[in-house]
């Protein structure tokens, strides 16, 4: 090993070479940074150990001690006369610090006197600082610590350090992120606490309030801890004690007796010998948990991150004074992450007990953060097809055979929807009719419909999804944000604006995109394209196709998609009735098109014949997959199949068709108008008068993905129509109310995790506005929060986003006393009035 000569020598050429410029032949303590950034070769030193006699102003420099010392209002002197009157530890407390220690030893030792100063000063600024520091088993055994420190340092510095490690290690849920991390890391230690049942809280508690002081037998390397940890800060602690578990893993189970167990784990921090020993314990820990320690080029501490206030107080972990800092937010991100996970097996709970058969994963797999998996998912979830089912609203006594008696939210499957008024439906075996309005359709097309995630069925879901989950991810939200200077920034601003740039940004797309789609109405389940909009997408996409080709060649492809898509009749009275102002510029009055006589048009349009093709399956490498969800498949309408069918539609119909158009058109002087202009004019005249409302209505469907069938909808369209239909159902309510209906749209739809990477990767340039480089959504951290809330798409949900809101805008009983007379006089059942 080296001597403490050649370690100084190393040390005075790295300060030498990096801060004395200017060549001064005696370099100063003052040319050095207050806060020493980090480098590669500065690390290689931390790791060899520092110079006994360079420790302290180090120490400062690393820490944040320096920092504190520099921009406070008092100097220590001062502090020491201001907390002068404060009652301290009695001289047989401060004696019992380092007992054996000959600075600690009697009353008249030299470190009594300075020890009672610096705990006085504390105890003063835990009563009139701004902060009150709790001297709790979790927190920080400052009396320990600080007597070590004055073995090393002088009075004052071993103060401002105190300080700094108090800022460091207080307010954290320390034990509860280790066994979090003991679980996925050490798994054999882990089920040996369990079967012992021992808690090792009662154990690190104190390795950790003490920084491991009066543990390790060596103050020598004890130090050499210290000076890891003064550089990398609290995650050293959590390495440490990983290393300490993974290296001794073997002899801690072969124990059989819970005694020798407890007695095993209390003196791992004795095998902590030498310097060597150290770096191997540390190393093997760093491997675990170095993913959560941000780089320092992503994360550089400005000299002006330094707290500034009227009064010092013991600085505590809130977003002005702990995130700025690079070492204790390694911690603070390790500890937001639990709690978000946390919060999610909780969920998982919730579902397990409500559901028996239910069994959840939730362990995260990291390992597809950056493929596409979310997408085949996606697609193979749109394309299970299975029968209707729905949820009682109400109880429904059965007093006839045929009737199909049932209790409020028994789930039934629909049979038969064939009357408006009167469904079949199948419960427990049995078979009958039953009052439509009764009833509320499930989707179940992303997941089958559980009422632990009913929050009308079990309204306890909502405090979890609501109350836990929403802080958690709300949290996440504000991590890193930086601060205006006269408002705090909501997340809700920032996902609205970056919802609203993906719209502009998108909006040729997201009108150019052919939706080759029959679902353009809503029905119970989801409104996803209006007959204008497909029209105005499909003109588009022909246009692109169809670049250089005549009129006619575009029209009579518009024409193909229209009957493909059984949409013909609508996209005729859209031309007609939707915009009279264009129509009566190219029409008389008595032409087809600008008068009523479009209305017979229309029916004649909308007859739809029915032929009963073969069917059967073949192997998947030797089909193409059809889109049969509005009409059964057809050879006699496939043109690759019978290619006559063309003569008919692209010949025969398409000139009655365009005869139709063209007739009473108005002449032109110079041109021929073509009835393919007016289309495309009034297509984009549909498209332009609705833009808002075609973003603002809420498209509560799964199918945002494009398979073979149809693109939909993406993540960034359903979350900006989201946010309109909030902002629009939720206009005077805060922030907090919209943002937790957000979230629980999102998970309705299973879409929160591809939404979480819509706001962090999508418009880079908002989040660099509002997000420092080291916060969770402007660094790849969220790639690993996307797979914690993914985690989430195994549970069906069927929130109310509007649960928050007044009675008075609640959604109403969907049993009104006109629509059961209705139902009632129309089947004959009962004569008399209700």
């Amino acid at each position: 090993t080296e001597t403490d000569q050649e370690v100084r020598s190393k040390w005075i050429c790295y300060l030498e070479f990096n801060y004395n410029k200017e060549a001064i032949h005696q370099m100063k303590w003052s040319q050095v940074d207050i806060q020493m950034k980090h480098t590669k070769v500065l690390t290689e030193l931390i790791k060899s150990g520092i110079s006994p006699s360079l420790r302290p102003p180090i120490w400062m420099r690393a820490s944040k001690g320096l920092t504190l010392k520099v921009n406070s209002n008092w100097t220590y002197s001062q502090l020491c006369d201001l907390s002068n009157h404060v009652p301290s530890l009695s001289d047989k407390q401060i004696s019992r610090v380092l007992p054996t220690n000959a600075c600690f030893m009697s009353s008249t030792s030299v470190g009594i006197g300075r020890l009672r100063r610096i705990l006085r000063v504390i105890k003063w600024l835990q009563k009139n600082g701004t902060t009150v520091y709790n001297m709790s088993r979790e927190s920080v055994n400052l009396s320990v610590i600080a007597a070590y420190l004055l073995l090393v340092c002088e009075e004052e510095d071993a103060f401002w350090l105190t300080l700094s490690i108090a800022n460091e290690l207080k307010s954290f849920s320390h034990q509860k992120t280790l066994t979090t991390l003991i679980g996925t890391h050490c798994p054999q230690i882990d089920e040996i606490l369990r079967q012992h049942d021992i808690e090792l809280s009662l154990i690190t508690s104190h390795w950790f309030s003490a920084l491991f002081a009066a543990f390790i037998p060596e103050t020598r390397t004890l130090l050499h801890l210290w000076d890891l940890y003064f550089y990398f800060g609290s995650i050293v602690l959590f390495q440490i004690t990983l290393g300490l578990l993974v290296c001794h893993n073997h002899s801690i189970c072969e124990d059989k007796d819970s005694a020798n167990v407890f007695n095993s784990l209390s003196d791992l921090p004795s095998n902590i010998k030498d310097l060597s020993s150290l770096l191997l314990i540390w190393s093997t820990g760093e491997k675990f948990i170095q993913y959560l320690n941000p780089s320092p080029t992503q994360s550089q501490i400005s000299d002006n991150s330094s707290i500034h206030s009227s009064s010092l107080s013991l600085p505590s972990f809130n977003a002005e004074t702990y995130d700025t800092d690079l070492k204790t937010k390694n911690i603070r991100q390790t500890s937001i992450i639990v709690e978000l996970h946390e919060a999610i097996e909780a969920i998982g709970r919730h579902f397990e007990v409500h559901e028996p058969s239910f069994h959840s994963n939730l362990i995260p797999d990291y390992s597809v953060v950056d493929n596409n998996e979310d997408d085949e998912e996606y697609n193979q979830r749109k394309q299970r097809m299975r029968q209707k089912r729905a949820k009682a609203l109400i109880d429904f006594q059965r007093h006839d055979s045929d009737e199909l008696g049932f209790r409020k939210n028994d789930i039934i499957t629909i049979v038969s929807e064939r009357d408006e008024h009167c469904w079949v439906g199948e419960l427990n075996g049995l078979r009958g009719w039953f009052p439509a309005k009764f009833v509320e359709i499930l989707d179940e097309r992303n997941r089958d419909y559980s009422i632990a995630g009913d929050d009308r069925v079990i309204p306890f879901i909502n405090d979890l999804i609501r109350g836990r989950l929403y802080n958690a991810i709300k949290t996440i939200l504000t991590y890193g944000m930086k601060k205006t200077l006269f408002v705090t920034t909501h997340p809700w601003i920032i996902i609205e604006t970056i919802s609203k740039a993906c719209a502009e940004s998108d909006f040729n797309s997201v009108y150019s995109r052919l939706v080759l789609t029959r679902t353009f109405r809503l029905d119970e389940f989801a409104r996803v394209l209006t007959p204008s909009e497909l029209l105005y997408r499909s003109i588009a996409h022909i246009n692109h196709t169809h670049e250089n080709e005549a009129m006619d060649v575009k029209l009579r492809s518009l024409l193909c998609i229209a009957l493909n898509q059984n949409i013909l009749h609508e996209w005729f009275a859209v031309i007609c009735a939707n915009q009279p102002h264009i129509i009566s510029k190219w029409y008389h009055n008595w032409s087809f098109v600008n008068s009523p006589v479009w209305k017979m048009i229309k029916s004649e349009l909308s007859w739809v014949g029915e032929l009963n093709g073969l069917r059967g399956w073949f192997p998947a490498k030797f089909v193409e997959i059809l889109d049969e969800r509005n009409r059964d498949y057809s050879i006699a309408g496939d043109d690759r199949v019978i290619p006559f069918i063309n003569d008919l539609i692209r010949g025969r119909l398409y000139n009655a068709i365009k005869t139709i158009l063209t007739y009473g058109m108005k002449k032109t002087l110079f041109v021929t108008t073509h009835p393919w202009i007016i289309i495309e004019t009034i297509s984009k005249a549909c498209a332009e008068s609705d833009f808002n409302s075609v973003y603002s209505r809420l498209v509560l469907t799964r199918t945002f993905r494009l398979d073979e069938f149809a693109r939909v909808l993406t993540p960034s369209e359903l979350l900006y129509r989201s946010i309109a239909h909030i902002n629009h159902t939720h206009e005077n309510e805060a922030m907090d109310v919209k943002l937790r209906s957000l979230l629980c749209i999102a998970l309705n739809q299973n879409i929160l995790h591809e939404w979480f990477a819509v706001i962090c990767a999508n418009q880079p340039h908002i989040i660099s506005k509002w997000y420092h480089n080291w916060s969770f959504v402007n660094s790849p951290v969220w790639k690993m929060i996307k797979s914690e809330l993914r985690l989430l798409t195994q549970f069906s949900f069927n929130l109310n986003p509007n649960s928050e809101l007044a009675e008075s805008i609640q959604p109403k009983s969907p049993v009104s006393k006109d629509g059961v007379r209705d139902m009632l006089v129309k089947h004959h059942l009962f004569s008399w009035d209700i």
